[in-house]
Formats: C-alpha cells, structure tokens, sequence
C-alpha cells in the first residue's frame, strides 16, 4: 500500500501527515528529489535529496522516478528506489505530492496506491490561513488561491477527500482510511490461503 495525500499549500498536509504518523509509526514519509534550494535548516538527504536540473533530467530519461512534476518552476519527483526499499522493509510509504505525481503514482502502482485529497473546510479559510503565515505578498497568495482552485478541480482522480476543519477529526478520518485500507480482501490473500490450507 502506498499512501498519497495531496492538496493546495496553506492546507494543512504537513501538519496532518506529522499527527498521522504518530498513530503510524509503520508509515515512512518517502523522500523527493527537487531541484529547488534548501530552505532554512534543510538538508540534503533529510527533508529532500537536493539536485541539479541537469542530474534530475538525467533521473526522467532513465525512467527512475514513480512520479515527477513541476510545481512553481521547481523539479519533484520520486524515485522508484525510494519506494521500492520502503516497501522492501515491510513498510508503507507516505507521499505528500502534488495531483499530478498522484496521477502518475496511481498508473504505476494501480493495486497499491491510496489517493487522498486533503482540503480545506472552504476557499475563503484557505484564504485566511495563507494571510496568517506572513509569509508571502498578496501577489503571491492570489497565485496560491488560483492554483489551488486548480487542484481541487482535480477531485474526481482520487479515491478519498479529507476536510481538515479540525486537526484531530481530519487525523481521524486519514486513520479510518489507513485501517479500511489495510482491511481489503485483495491485501490479505496470503493470510485467507493460509486458512484455506489447513489440514487438522
């Protein structure tokens, strides 16, 4: 099972994916390779694997990552090692990306991937949760805004969607997601075989 949140900046994803793996400690946060530069205390190898655009290009064309998109003139992708040791080591991965590596994640891994879109309780929260960061000009938050109307058009292409009104209620419904998930027919055939080979 490979788990993938996404939505619009100023959601909440970061915060909701934090909370949600306390409760799953079995989740491991997949790395991304971007191109973008580090920001504050980031560092290479912790928060993203930092690269040039022309070692990224040089990652699409060997057809190493399970996703990869543009997002505001920068370079993200997963690699497909990333999730494969993940996977390797008996654990679920959780991905924070964008639609469109959703789309992507989804065509190469149909039976495992988990698509969740996170949004906000409304645009006009949304709106206000940008303006309370301090962070970015009125230009910059009405590009944010208009982006994620875009984004959130993109709803049909997954399979859950989670309101984070409230941290702990939207924390509680990625979990009941998560334990259905775990709970499907096709993700416990070995365990249903081995009742059937019984012999007493």
């Amino acid at each position: 099972m490979i788990f993938v949140i996404c939505g619009p900046s100023g959601v909440g994803k970061s915060t909701l994916a934090a909370e949600f793996r306390q409760r799953h400690p079995e989740l491991t946060v997949s790395r991304s390779h971007t191109t973008r530069a580090p920001r504050g205390t980031e560092r290479n190898g912790v928060e993203y694997d930092f690269v040039s655009e022309a070692e990224f290009e040089t990652m699409v064309n060997n057809d190493e990552f399970a996703e990869h998109a543009n997002v505001f003139g920068c370079c993200y992708g997963t690699a497909r090692a990333t999730l494969q040791k993940i996977l390797d080591d008996g654990r679920y991965p959780l991905l924070d990306i964008d639609y469109q590596g959703a789309k992507q994640i989804t065509e190469v891994f149909p039976a495992q991937a988990v698509t969740i879109l996170i949004t906000p309780p409304s645009m006009t929260v949304l709106q206000a949760r940008l303006t309370g960061r301090r962070t970015d000009t009125e230009e910059q938050i009405n590009r944010r805004l208009a982006k994620a109307k875009h984004e959130l058009s993109q709803y049909e292409q997954f399979r859950y969607v989670v309101i984070n009104d409230r941290l702990e209620a939207a924390v509680d419904r990625l979990d009941a997601i998560f334990l259905a998930e775990r709970s499907r027919v096709s993700r416990n055939i070995e365990l249903m075989k081995g009742f059937l080979s019984f012999n007493p």
